[in-house]
């Protein structure tokens, strides 16, 4: 895992906390909140612009260059991870916290068939026929539901993601990459290695560090502790 992918999930998963936050203060206020269109548009609108938001992060961590690759994935990782914690707590809330709200749901849906097609002049006969297929739908949020409600969300992340990785994808300059001079590694010099000599007495290998001062004309400071030597010492 790169680190656009992570960026995208870092997006992702603040975004499906702050959702569920949101839609757990709607739910204990009124449940007719969770089901408001306006709501749930403002909802998707809000999820597009983090998808946006972390491609630009990405590429700007990439130095204000970025492929299609390195921008989609953080996007579509937005969605997905924000999707994957909205059908878990949709899935909780339903079936566990408040089952009641399956058939709330199908209230819900039926007065709003009924107004919609009363404004555009529908027969009554065709109201009532489309009223009782929703009285006849399953309404219940159940582990197979969530799971198709995800895979279709994946579907749609993509899509939408796509189309924002080629709208903020930007290729580098061709000498970009020649700009960017190397560091020189710095070696020590070859007369400052230390000499590795071996003890005719003692076989042992022993180091013997380079003298210098001698080789470039230099005091020697070892020079003032070492007395003179005597011509006339015997060997």
């Amino acid at each position: 895992m790169n680190f656009s992918e992570n960026i995208g999930i870092k997006y992702g998963a603040i975004l499906g906390l702050l959702s569920i936050i949101f839609y757990s203060a709607l739910y204990a206020i009124s449940t007719k909140y969770l089901f408001n269109q306006w709501i749930g548009l403002g909802t998707f609108v809000v999820i597009i612009i983090t998808m946006v938001m972390a491609a630009r992060h990405t590429r700007q961590e990439l130095g204000g260059y970025g492929s299609f690759g390195q921008l989609v994935a953080p996007a579509f990782a937005v969605m997905v991870v924000a999707q994957l914690l909205g059908s878990i707590y949709n899935y909780l809330l339903y079936n566990f916290i408040d089952p009641s709200l399956t058939e709330t749901l199908r209230n819900f849906t039926s007065e709003l068939t009924y107004d919609w097609m009363s404004s555009f002049g529908t027969p009554d006969e065709e109201i009532e026929r489309a009223l009782d297929e929703i009285e006849n739908q399953d309404f219940s949020v159940t582990l197979s539901s969530s799971l198709w409600g995800f895979a279709s969300s994946a579907i749609l992340a993509f899509i939408i993601a796509a189309i924002i990785a080629l709208i903020l994808r930007r290729k580098p300059p061709l000498n970009y990459f020649e700009n960017e001079q190397p560091e020189t590694p710095h070696f020590k010099p070859a007369d400052a290695l230390p000499v590795v000599k071996e003890d005719p007495v003692y076989p042992e290998t022993v180091t013997e560090e380079p003298d210098l001062a001698a080789e470039h004309d230099l005091p020697n400071n070892n020079d003032a502790d070492t007395p003179p030597k005597n011509p006339d010492f015997p060997r």
